[in-house]
């Protein structure tokens, strides 16, 4: 951002890119560059004097902005100027906060603005409350339409005394976030635009705009009740470190900070506090999400030093932010990530709309946000090879059919559906100790059979976060048929250099800073990893780091425009019709000592029945899995694990078959349906009413 002082103005350029991403340039327009010159003042960190210079500072920035881009009703995008966000839906209710926050405070403005500042300041105002009340211009399908609808509440609610009709336009911000509520957050508290992030951001814009909801109070219970499962739905999107699970169109932040806690009495607000890691109703340390409806299932534990999470994430709700993740899996142990996701990277430049990645549902051209939107960027499985289409694949809302916790350290997880690339996928999912070891292992175990009557290549992806290391290069290869002999292993260990790498590959000061507090939060791993694969059929595994060609493999973006490399095991093999094809990988944390270098060994094979028999082989012996899938849930025999709490066994050494329900992916997506249906209807305004309530206040105001 340039700025230059003349007298009583200051000159910026508002279409300086500092850098290739469409999200800094978004960011300058926006006004965020503010938020340093006013955090001291919001916090109350300054005096008065100060306070007021600052405000002032900042007054007359907007005011440039007003001058340079004024508010044109023929073009209400600004498609005819030379800034691409200075009309942009989003940007104008983001922009909108700020106006009403200094027209709040424009008596604390020193020196004082003069009446010619003060009459510019009003016809922002305007301009911005006329721009947000456009029905053709709110973005009602994602989170653009709720910053909209947020910016023009907090004008009619900081700026009353500037705007014509104030009343009517709170209660059509009101009307306008009710309804995105209601289609945007789950039953279950999570907020459906695949995106762990974005959930965190409404959350805590939420909390700033409940306070002011007295007077509206039908529409206040919906908020509120929508705010309290969004609190309940947040601990499950962070990890035991206070890192960000990289769910999604993530970025790993390091996530501190507190939410207020809610009661049914809003007048009390705050009631109190609530850390943003853990659950607002209590402190507890072991618990089990089952978000079903939305898509993702999470066990977080955490006491006297252990630590634990793992996560089945799958869900299509939209277009907006998924990733072809769809049965990713994100493990973490004793607060070091194992298996994650490559992050967001960033939105640089849009795809042209008519090329081939836009028809792909790839909206930004850059290769690295391809790359991190794509199947093999994830713990997850990849279909012939072939990109996941966006665009054209039916909506199938939640994947995620089941999760059961069976004691304090044996979690499973279920999900299936029926691909758009004409493969039934089934994944099963469990977290355990193994016997003669002193950490936990990861099972992870995928059936796949053809819908369509043709072959189809598989690949189950597994990528590690970036301070493992694989042993050997990534031209070792292995291969096997069903029973794994030990070319088809391999050993991860922790790599003490992964910050100095993770450093080198960032270019700003900001990157930096942002590497530096994620590695601080991941400690050193006094284990290593040893990871065995194995299929029904004919495999292949393979292991990328930092590939370029033939295309990205092996890349994780931890912080914005960057990608660092981490190791990435991809296990191949080939779907034939009629028959189911299992592949099967177990992770597991060997302490790192000569004691335990003793790798395990893995088999799975299709019994006659059809169900999958899988063998273990540890340092003290077998142990063995069956898997029979079912339209309802699944059936698991087991032998050789020890007891396990509410699996079927009470005193014997090992459980006794049982069985786990999952929800069918019907019945899922009935119960987002009733979500809507579960309001007094008179309570909100359709989207529909919505839109001729808000060409109605068009037409009055002028």
């Amino acid at each position: 951002m340039i700025a230059e002082r003349q007298g009583e103005r200051i000159e910026l350029d508002w279409t300086a890119r500092l850098s290739a991403s469409r999200s800094e340039h978004y960011k300058l327009n926006t006004f965020q560059p503010l938020l340093p010159l006013l955090d001291p003042v919001l916090r109350g960190n300054v005096d008065a004097v100060e306070a007021g210079r600052r405000l002032h500072r900042a007054l007359l920035i907007v005011l440039n902005f007003g001058a340079r881009y004024p508010y044109d009703p023929d073009d209400p995008e600004g498609k005819s100027c030379d800034n691409a966000f200075a009309w942009y839906d989003m940007a104008i209710g983001v922009r909108a906060s700020f106006l009403a926050y200094i027209a709040a405070r424009l008596d604390d403005i020193y020196p004082a603005p003069t009446p010619a500042q003060r009459t510019a300041l009003c016809a922002m105002i305007d301009d911005h409350s006329r721009a947000l009340i456009q029905p053709d211009q709110w973005a009602e399908h994602s989170n653009h339409g709720y910053y909209q609808s947020a910016g023009l509440f907090a004008l009619s609610v900081m700026a009353p005394h500037v705007l014509t009709d104030p009343n009517s336009l709170r209660a059509l911000a009101i009307d306008r976030v009710t309804d995105y509520l209601n289609r945007a957050i789950g039953p279950d508290g999570l907020h459906r635009e695949h995106s762990a992030s974005y959930h965190n951001f409404i959350l805590r814009s939420l909390s700033a705009l409940i306070p002011h909801l007295d007077g509206v109070r039908d529409r206040e219970a919906v908020i509120i009740k929508r705010f309290r499962d969004m609190m309940d739905a947040q601990a499950a999107l962070v990890l035991p470190n206070g890192l960000s699970a990289p769910l999604g169109d993530t970025d790993m932040s390091l996530l501190r900070g507190k939410l207020p806690f809610l009661t049914k009495d809003t007048h009390n607000w705050p009631d109190r506090l609530i850390d943003l890691r853990w659950p607002k109703r209590s402190r507890r340390i072991d618990f089990l999400y089952a978000g079903l409806a939305s898509g993702l299932a999470a066990r977080k534990f955490k006491w006297k030093g252990r630590s634990h999470y793992l996560a089945l994430w799958g869900s299509f709700h939209g277009q907006v932010h998924k990733h072809a993740d769809d049965l990713s899996v994100i493990w973490s142990e004793g607060g070091v990530p194992i298996l994650s996701d490559a992050g967001r990277f960033g939105y640089p430049e849009k795809n042209n709309p008519d090329g081939e990645m836009r028809r792909q549902g790839f909206y930004y051209d850059a290769a690295e946000r391809i790359f991190v939107e794509s199947t093999h960027a994830h713990t997850a499985v990849e279909v012939d090879g072939s990109l996941f289409n966006r665009r054209t694949a039916p909506r199938y809302g939640s994947c995620v059919t089941a999760a059961r916790k069976l004691d304090v350290d044996r979690t499973i997880m279920l999900g299936g559906f029926d691909r758009a690339d004409g493969v039934r996928q089934d994944r099963f999912v469990m977290r355990a100790p193994v016997p003669g070891l002193q950490a936990a292992s990861v099972l992870i175990v995928d059936r796949l059979q053809s819908l369509d009557a043709r072959p189809h290549t598989v690949t189950a992806w597994h990528n590690l976060f970036p301070c493992w290391r694989v042993e050997g290069t990534t031209e070792d290869h292995g291969e096997g048929t069903g029973v794994n002999l030990g070319e088809m292993i391999r050993v991860a260990r922790f790599d003490p250099d992964w910050a100095e790498t993770l450093l080198a590959h960032t270019a700003t000061d900001r990157q930096r800073k942002a590497a530096a507090k994620i590695a601080a939060a991941v400690p050193v791993a006094d284990y290593r990893l040893h990871v065995a694969c194995a299929s029904s059929g004919r495999a292949r595994l393979t292991h990328h780091r930092g590939q370029t060609a033939p295309r990205l493999m092996g890349w994780a973006s931890l912080v914005a425009e960057q990608l660092s490399p981490t190791c990435a095991l991809a296990l191949h093999s080939e779907v034939v019709p009629g028959r189911s094809c299992w592949l099967a990988t177990l992770i597991c944390c060997n302490p790192d000592d000569d004691e335990h270098d003793r790798p395990l060994s893995l088999s799975i094979a299709e019994d006659i029945k059809g169900d999958a028999a899988i063998s273990i082989q540890s340092p003290i012996g077998p142990y063995s899995l069956t898997l029979a899938f079912e339209q309802e849930g699944v059936s698991i025999g087991a032998a050789g694990f020890g007891p396990v709490v509410g699996a079927g066994s009470k005193t014997g050494t090992d459980a006794a078959p049982f069985f786990i329900a999952g929800e069918t992916n019907d019945a899922l997506r009935a119960a987002n349906e009733a979500v809507r249906r579960s309001f007094d209807p008179g309570s909100i305004v359709p989207g529909g009413r919505l839109r001729r309530a808000a060409a109605a206040l068009k037409r009055r105001l002028g």
